[in-house]
């Protein structure tokens, strides 16, 4: 019997016996990258970024790094000491800087801003390119008086459905607002915010050009992005950026910025230097001068390229071959087309009437001979050739409605005859004929 009941409560035991606990299987957290930075590291903040950190990885929830005179700042606690709009650059910029995992640094005199891999590795071999192109347009270009235009035609009135036209070239001008957009920099005049919410003075610099803003993307994928950003961000670009989505590089105006992809393993006669001598070139033009005529902007570019590089490898634009010959022989092809008996006579208009957005081998090799030969003859007649220019363009493109107030005409060139005309005021009426002659001997480079 009693080795039933033991045999009966060993049967019975095996039921009283609770079941295994399963162990839990490990589940991979998504490795942190360019798309949950973006979306989870503004949701969890100052606060919580310090202490989730070591968790979730630094590029989770880290901002985007601030480089300026040796010294590190987050994106998010810059410096007051750092010029209002170099700040406003990168506040402008941030989102894209976290999306596609870049770096800001901000030059000392913040002349611009350029936002890089943040490796550092591409900055360190691009920056002093960037360094000798601005300092170039400095010293080249002196800084022209202040001065009116004398003659200037009084601006146009057409009609206020202008501003919802379409920009005629694929570089439209931005239509410029009587009150700065939200966030905008401080306009010249106005007392820049403090971090506390009160005024200070603002500095020398922060009445004068704002910074240009340069991306040195890694790849066509984060140039696309960077064009995608600018649409959202810009409005008035979504047209041009259909366009853009063909190139490689831009440069614009409003905003200063202009981008390139580093690494295009696929191009042949591209070199990757030019590039950014010549569209860093083209910015510091333009925020010297504001808008200027095509065969300005990128005449000027060519011959920063020659002095800086002895050669030209950036031809925006062109789809077509290019001979070994043009990347050095500009002065010996124009000298071949104006040196012979049967030459043609130079028009303002043969180049000047280059549209923006396109390429054209005579235009381009006469803008750059222009520019070339009016640096040589007289720099500080150029720069205020250029300061004329400008102030004519703003006059003729600011256009008047019934109740007094006004808007910019957008994408508006000022004429050929109109550039001629100042032209001539500034290098005298025979500037053609001599800049003829000065090609057909073939003086420059």
């Amino acid at each position: 019997m009693q080795r039933s009941l033991v045999s009966v409560c060993l049967s019975l035991l095996p039921a009283l016996v609770l079941p295994p606990v399963p162990v839990p299987v490990p589940v991979p957290m998504p490795a942190p990258g360019p798309m949950l930075g973006p979306m989870l590291g503004p949701m969890l903040g100052p606060t919580l970024g310090p202490t989730l950190g070591p968790t979730l990885g630094p590029k989770l929830i880290s901002e985007p790094a601030v480089h300026w005179r040796g010294k590190t700042y987050p994106s998010t606690q810059m410096p007051s000491a750092l010029d209002a709009r170099a700040r406003a650059a990168v506040a402008r910029w941030t989102d894209l800087a976290r999306q596609l995992e870049l770096r800001f640094d901000v030059d000392a005199s913040a002349r611009f801003v350029v936002l890089s891999p943040d490796d550092g590795k591409y900055l360190e071999h691009a920056l002093p390119f960037v360094d000798r192109t601005f300092d170039l347009c400095g010293s080249r270009l002196p800084t022209p008086p202040a001065a009116p235009v004398e003659d200037a035609a009084p601006p146009p009135r057409g009609d206020p459905t202008a501003r919802t036209k379409p920009a005629p070239t694929p570089l439209p001008l931005p239509e410029d607002p009587e009150e700065p957009p939200a966030g905008a920099p401080p306009r010249k005049g106005d007392a820049p915010p403090t971090e506390a919410g009160g005024t200070r003075t603002a500095t020398a610099a922060e009445t004068g050009p704002g910074p240009a803003t340069i991306l040195f993307l890694r790849d066509p994928r984060d140039y696309e992005r960077a064009l995608q950003f600018l649409a959202r961000t810009e409005t008035y670009l979504t047209k041009w950026t259909r366009d853009a989505e063909k190139q490689s590089a831009f440069t614009l105006e409003q905003p200063l910025c202009g981008a390139l992809v580093i690494s295009q393993p696929a191009q042949e006669e591209w070199n990757p230097d030019n590039e950014i001598v010549n569209r860093c070139a083209q910015l510091a033009l333009l925020q010297r001068f504001g808008r200027l005529p095509n065969w300005a902007v990128q005449g000027y570019a060519w011959c920063a390229e020659f002095e800086l590089q002895g050669a030209v490898y950036c031809f925006p634009y062109r789809d077509e071959f290019v001979s070994v010959a043009e990347h050095t022989d500009w002065d010996a092809l124009l000298e071949a087309a104006y040196s012979g008996r049967d030459a043609p006579e130079l028009r303002l208009e043969d180049f000047a009437k280059w549209p923006r957005g396109t390429w054209n081998t005579s235009a381009a090799h006469r803008a750059w001979g222009a520019v070339d030969h009016l640096l040589r003859t007289d720099a500080m007649k150029l720069a205020c050739f250029f300061r004329d220019v400008r102030a004519e363009t703003d006059a003729k493109a600011r256009l008047e409605n019934a109740d007094g107030s006004w808007y910019t005409l957008t994408g508006f060139e000022l004429a050929p005859a109109d550039q001629e005309r100042l032209l001539r005021r500034h290098f005298g009426d025979d500037v053609l004929v001599r800049m003829r002659a000065a090609w057909a001997r073939g003086s420059g480079k």
